[in-house]
């Protein structure tokens, strides 16, 4: 440990910080704390917990909560069928690495991982460390700000040391056919977003089901002069609160025209 510059050896060895942090007994913000929110927002919990104790644990802990909270996707090859998470597990569990080795542990904020409809969002304290750019650390290059962290975990495998994790992550986007993550500095903040395939399936489900409907409507209003909501909602098949908002989607694209108010509103085809 004192090769590790975990101890300081003398006549009474003394701990260094990095060793208070591997054991979890630096400060309570040396933490990792996840939360599953409700849509697309940091707004309403659906779970949350803190990981707090020896820095393996947190992270392994933080990285089974992400994976309880992704959906699967089944992989055919021939006859065989596979499940797998929608996000590749390595990369996550690699970014929330990154995020307890380069985080800056003099800021008093915990890292946090929080899982969106659309997105995994990890946050770690402190910018990029020293001189490098966001651009040159995308590409291999490495400044390492808690070097001892960095070494000891080297040495029990569970870092790999040779600056490549961010090709290894690439690596595994593009394996698995999903986008790289996005990432971005936000004042003395790293934010990584890493966005779930299945919301953006679901959205472009959800956007062609819209122009679908849009479509139903043009045409149901081309064979009626005037038309009342209701009668429109029966033709497409769709409840009347929901048909409105097709309505008015289409009165602000200019397609179409309001005429009167509430219940004796009406629309027909802008001419």
């Amino acid at each position: 440990m004192e090769n590790l510059n975990l101890i300081i050896g003398n006549k009474k060895d003394t701990a260094t910080n990095a060793y208070a942090i591997l054991l979890g007994k630096h400060d309570y913000t040396s933490r990792i704390q996840c939360a599953r929110f409700r849509g697309t927002e940091r707004v309403d919990f659906l779970d949350k917990k803190e990981y707090e104790g020896p820095l393996c644990e947190q992270i392994d802990g933080s990285y089974k909560f992400v994976l309880n909270y992704l959906g699967m996707a089944v992989e055919i090859n021939g006859i065989v069928h596979k499940e797998k998470y929608e996000l590749p597990h390595k990369a996550i569990r690699e970014l929330i690495i990154n995020a307890v080795i380069h985080r800056n542990y003099q800021i008093s904020s915990s890292v946090q991982v929080a899982v969106y409809d659309d997105r995994v969002e990890i946050s770690s304290p402190g910018s990029i460390y020293g001189s490098l750019t966001l651009e040159e650390a995308l590409e291999g290059r490495s400044s390492i700000r808690n070097k001892t962290l960095a070494r000891t975990l080297e040495k029990i495998d569970v870092l790999e040391g040779w600056g490549s994790g961010f090709k290894r992550i690439f690596a595994e986007c593009d394996e698995y056919g999903v986008d790289r993550p996005e990432f971005l500095e936000i004042g003395d903040m790293l934010r990584v977003n890493f966005y779930r395939p299945s919301y953006k399936k679901n959205s472009d489900k959800h956007e062609k089901s819209a122009i679908n409907y849009k479509d139903k409507i043009l045409e149901y209003l081309s064979n009626h002069s005037v038309a009342r909501s209701q009668d429109i909602a029966l033709f497409i098949g769709l409840k009347q609160s929901r048909t409105k908002d097709y309505l008015s989607e289409l009165v602000e694209d200019g397609k179409i025209v309001a005429n009167g108010a509430n219940r004796n509103r009406t629309y027909s085809l802008r001419k």
